[in-house]
């Protein structure tokens, strides 16, 4: 099956060329190392070898596609067709993106694709240290409010856009005038338990396929009989060069939070200086008003960048403060300090990284991470090593410790390893 679909993917491939004409420039990456490790704790020592690959092919270039005229006229936006195969034998094609829009005037359109979002999450949580160490793609602390109007299937947006102001009025339904008809199981031969009901091939596992649930029954609907409807406006302004305010407000009869507002300030009084403060609440119908905020400012000047951010939710207290310094050349130096619950546990945690780039290619680092955990014993955690990158061309050759989450209970792991590129 993998087989006929590869193959199927790149007729289809060839006659996109054929009919579009387009120049389309194929990106081939890969990489490959071998690395010798020792656990300083227990001896254990050992090889590992790793590799990636893949190629990118856009079936048109890169640019967007869009079609334009003397207002007002009808326009369409088309980007992002892809085809990417890896060396896990994984065939995944991008969902190309549209935009379609009806220009009425220099400052007025209507987008009729897609339908516009009540989305705010403008005072969100960042991205702590543990978060990074974890190798979290979003921050663990969650937002305190709602940060949408959910349920909504279709819509309008009507934009004025101005030198100083972009006013946007948004309108969605719940759901559309035609009733959804319920979906049949679908059966297959799978592997692997997605645990949700359904199965899934898994080709990295050599378990035997025997017949599952692939993909589950879908529930239909009636259509929008209750003619629900969401409504809301989204304002930007820039009165002048030093000054940005972003304005959201939303309104849903159908979302468990009928009401979504939310807000952000930006002040630049000087080229060096950035100072913001941002709100985001969430009204339900019958139930409290809920609300997180955040606030931050960031200094810019030759030696030394300087950026402090803050958030308060879920009855609870956090702020960061990095510094990077850039003084001397090749030499890279940060230190990131955070707390986190101050009104309460005040728990903090910080770390350090310096870095040095020599000329012939050889790059020294350390770094020490220091995590409070709310108590006086403290977990420390330590990093060094080196980076050769001119030794050989296209090869990267790496010595490498880093210690345990607690250096006194783990002292962690050496390694050594070369990685060649494309």
């Amino acid at each position: 099956m993998k087989k006929l679909t590869l193959v199927l993917a790149m007729v289809l491939l060839v006659a996109g060329f054929v009919f579009a004409g387009d120049p389309v420039t194929a990106t081939l990456t890969g990489s490959a190392t071998a690395t010798w490790g020792v656990d300083l704790a227990s001896q254990a020592t050992g090889f590992t070898n790793s590799a990636s690959a893949s190629i990118s092919i856009p079936l048109i270039a890169k640019a967007t596609k869009a079609n334009e005229g003397s207002v007002p006229y009808g326009s369409i936006s088309l980007a992002d067709f892809l085809v990417t195969i890896d060396n896990s034998n994984e065939l995944t094609v991008t969902a190309p993106s549209v935009t379609a829009k009806l220009l009425l005037s220099d400052a007025l359109s209507v987008t009729i694709f897609g339908a516009p979002s009540f989305a705010i999450g403008q005072a969100s949580p960042f991205m702590t240290l543990s978060d990074v160490a974890n190798g979290e793609s979003a921050p663990t602390l969650a937002d305190s409010v709602d940060p949408d109007l959910s349920g909504y299937t279709g819509g309008l947006t009507v934009t004025y856009s101005m030198d100083m102001i972009t006013l946007a009025l948004k309108v969605t339904s719940n759901g559309g005038w035609d009733a959804v008809s319920a979906t049949d199981a679908v059966y297959g031969m799978a592997n692997s338990d997605n645990g949700d009901g359904t199965w899934s091939m898994d080709t990295s596992i050599d378990t035997q396929p025997t017949w599952h649930v692939v993909t589950a029954a879908a529930a239909g609907d009636n259509g929008n009989t209750a003619n629900d409807y969401s409504a809301g406006v989204d304002v930007t302004l820039t009165p002048v060069d030093m000054l940005t305010a972003n304005f959201k407000l939303g309104y849903g009869t159908f979302s468990a939070a009928d009401l979504v507002l939310s807000g952000k300030l930006t002040v630049k009084p000087v080229d060096m200086l950035s100072v913001w403060g941002a709100l985001d609440g969430s009204l339900p119908n019958g139930g409290d008003f809920a609300y997180d905020a955040s606030f931050g400012a960031t200094v810019t000047t030759d030696p030394a960048d300087l950026s402090v951010t803050g958030y308060y939710g879920a009855d609870d207290l956090e702020a960061q403060t990095v510094v990077t310094v850039k003084a001397v050349t090749n030499l890279s130096l940060s230190a990131t300090f955070e707390a986190y619950t101050l009104l309460t546990s005040l728990d903090w945690a910080a770390k350090s990284n310096a870095s040095y780039t020599l000329d012939a290619g050889y790059k020294p680092y350390a770094g020490v991470t220091y995590y409070n955990n709310g108590s006086a014993d403290g977990t420390l955690q330590l990093n060094a090593g080196v980076e050769a990158s001119k030794l050989l061309a296209n090869t990267v050759f790496k010595v490498d410790w880093l210690s345990g989450s607690d250096i006194s209970s783990d002292i962690g792991d050496l390694e050594v390893s070369a990685t060649v590129s494309y």
